[in-house]
């Protein structure tokens, strides 16, 4: 599984061709690469210019594909003009789990919350079950994807997603620090990913 984080910020005003040509990209992805398997745009201010990019592949033959693709291209080549800084996550898989069914959501369709925490390898251990449980349990509780830094593996990136604020909320025991709530944009998936890192102990 290779699973990365972008941080993408850009002007205000290249935001309408960022979004347009970005969900091209990702619609299309979903539809003609199967094992492209979930894909995230989101924002985490108001003017749209501080983006925040996920993206879970089943393998490096799969990102090879999807690199290779004309809609990629084309956001690639959109992003060498937009994008004023940019900061890549490679993240190590921990736990990847989604509802069942595939699903699309657009434009704040849906509560996206980010957590990024210091935690020592009990304290994931401990932690992971629970969020797996929370997802398989609750049909509002659309997906959770857990990864630690490659170059920090204490470092956890905690991204979930819900259906509303009372789903968010009702979960809200599980994290700890502080949340950032990220707007989507446009997220797509195959859904059903349910996948655990075996750890050693």
């Amino acid at each position: 599984m290779i699973f990365r984080m972008f941080n993408l910020k850009i002007n205000a005003s290249d935001r309408a061709e960022f979004l347009k040509v970005g969900r091209h990209n990702l619609t299309t992805s979903i539809k003609t690469e199967p094992d492209t398997l979930t894909m995230y745009a989101t924002h985490a201010d108001s003017a749209g210019t501080d983006n925040y990019i996920f993206e879970v592949y089943q393998d490096e033959s799969a990102y090879d594909i999807h690199s290779h693709s004309p809609q990629f291209k084309n956001f690639a080549e959109m992003a060498k003009k937009v994008v004023k800084e940019r900061t890549i996550v490679q993240l190590t898989p921990e736990l990847l789990v989604e509802q069942i069914n595939s699903f699309t959501i657009m434009d704040s369709q849906a509560i996206v919350q980010l957590n990024q925490v210091n935690l020592a390898k009990d304290q994931l251990a401990s932690l992971l079950p629970q969020l797996r449980q929370a997802v398989k349990n609750d049909p509002q509780f659309y997906a959770c994807l857990v990864g630690s830094d490659v170059d920090n593996p204490e470092k956890i990136t905690i991204l979930t997603t819900y259906q509303d604020q009372a789903a968010a909320e009702h979960h809200h025991s599980l994290f700890s620090g502080t949340s950032l709530f990220l707007h989507p944009d446009t997220i797509v998936s195959h859904g059903g990913l349910d996948y655990k890192k075996h750890r050693s102990h």
